[in-house]
């Protein structure tokens, strides 16, 4: 029982602390590298990293294979990296690579060509040849909209076969 006058006090509850610690010292954590955002010179470090997949040092300049169509004007497009296989686009460009690097660039070139001429629509109705290219650009100015490569190495070049004519099954009437 309570006498009128007396006031009752709880001791700390100390259990509660801790957790709340830890919680705030780990918000601390991961918000921390947002501050790196308002800097006139953000650095990013492992394992405070605000953006750790470009974090790291790239070269200047990108080495990749490509396919190009090319009509009889001498007009270049660049085709499709499914019209050479099957799968995800990096996939496929992984296949390319390899293949290129095995010296079969000439095998791309021919499906790549023969799909072309199947397909016969809007970009490639006019395209007569086909082109696997290894290609080297400046990574800074490609992403600025510069797209023209630093050298070209034409891998393999081959004709796009003229399309047969479609077959159709149609019954005579009497």
């Amino acid at each position: 029982m309570l006498n009128h006058g007396t006031e009752v006090t709880r001791p700390p509850d100390r259990g509660k602390r801790g957790p709340a610690l830890v919680i705030a010292l780990a918000l601390f954590i991961v918000i921390s590298p947002v501050a790196e955002n308002f800097k006139r010179k953000p650095v990013d470090s492992f394992p405070l990293s605000y953006f750790p997949m470009f974090s790291f040092r790239r070269s200047p300049v990108h080495t990749g294979n490509t396919l190009i169509g090319i009509d009889d004007a001498g007009h270049r497009t660049r085709l499709r990296a499914a019209l050479a296989g099957t799968g995800g686009f990096n996939q496929i460009r992984r296949q390319i690579q390899a293949k290129v690097k095995a010296g079969r660039a000439q095998e791309i070139c021919e499906t790549v060509a023969a799909r072309v001429s199947r397909a016969r629509r809007e970009p490639m109705p006019h395209i007569r040849t086909v082109q696997v290219l290894t290609v080297k650009h400046e990574v800074d100015a490609f992403f600025s909209g510069d797209q023209t490569a630093v050298s070209e190495t034409v891998q393999a070049a081959c004709e796009v076969p003229e399309a047969e004519p479609l077959a159709h099954n149609r019954k005579e009437r009497p």
